[in-house]
């Protein structure tokens, strides 16, 4: 899509934003990181994070 791009950090660097984050070329679960805290390292490398997007509210599928 145009116009929109990713909000991204690195290990070492404060978390811009509160939200989902998880790290590009890991097979590591998406982690809640929530903003000021310094963004983690994946087994013990330095990643880059990237902000999962937003879902809309609403049911979760659950039964």
């Amino acid at each position: 899509m145009l116009g929109t791009r990713s909000e991204t950090s690195r290990t070492g660097h404060y978390c811009p934003v509160s939200g989902w984050w998880t790290a590009a070329g890991s097979d590591a679960m998406p982690r809640l990181i929530v903003k000021g805290e310094i963004m983690p390292a994946v087994g013990g490398t330095a990643v880059l994070w990237i902000l999962k997007p937003a879902q809309a509210p609403g049911r979760s599928g659950a039964l």
